[in-house]
């Protein structure tokens, strides 16, 4: 709440004790309160590029719909964005927190299944989503359901939490995650389907803390006829 107050967001009194008690089973993934009114999609490398390309953008596990709300303040059509997640919860406390739920509600969607038809999108983005997931073979059904919904020669971008040494898969408290190698993503975006892949390493990795942040993105494959 500190830091949205900031973009001009004001909050009744004792509003926070109505969050506490209404979050008090807590939220799927609390690590995305740490960095809320902080979009990282600003920083992805191809951010600018994806703007003024435009068309119709994914946001596949959306979570609070950060990213969402910097795409469309820093001018892109709300009318050609969808943000995606398997349940609300994120979803709507980042409703409650930008108390916006009215005028962006329609944006988003949420199933436990995929629920997109094939060559939908222009571009997909998948921000801090792959690390979230344990198992692997969830990872590579994830990177084919993005590839399956661009159009061809459509865009996948995004991040996720990497390790420059061998693959693990640390506990994050109750949550399990799962970091993959430079080498590791580049396989499962290539067998999903993707081109043109690039992969940029940051927050490079120590020895007691070998965790690093991988940009990536790539192109859907011509379909060959």
């Amino acid at each position: 709440m500190d830091r949205l107050r900031p973009l001009g967001i004001s909050y009744p009194p004792c509003y926070l004790d109505e969050l506490l008690d209404k979050y008090s089973g807590g939220i799927n993934y609390p690590r995305v309160l740490m960095r809320i009114g902080e979009p990282r999609i600003r920083i992805h490398p191809h951010y600018h590029k994806i703007l003024e390309r435009g068309g119709d953008l994914l946001d596949y596990g959306c979570g609070t719909g950060d990213d969402i709300r910097a795409l469309i303040k820093d001018g892109y059509p709300r009318n050609r964005i969808r943000g995606f997640d398997i349940d609300w919860n994120s979803i709507n406390i980042g409703f409650d927190l930008y108390r916006d739920r009215e005028s962006l509600q329609d944006i988003f969607m949420v199933s436990p299944i995929f629920p997109f038809a094939g060559e939908t999108f222009d571009a997909v983005y998948s921000g801090s989503v792959l690390h979230t997931i344990e198992d692997r073979n969830v990872i590579s059904l994830y990177l084919i359901n993005a590839c399956r919904v661009l159009r061809n020669g459509g865009i996948l971008f995004g991040s996720t939490l990497g390790t420059e040494g061998n693959a693990y898969v640390p506990s994050d408290g109750d949550i399990r995650r799962t970091l993959l190698t430079e080498d590791e993503l580049r396989n499962f975006m290539g067998e999903a389907g993707f081109t043109n892949i690039e992969i940029v390493r940051t927050d490079n990795a120590l020895p007691e803390n070998p965790r690093c942040r991988l940009w990536f993105s790539g192109k859907k494959c011509p379909r060959l006829t």
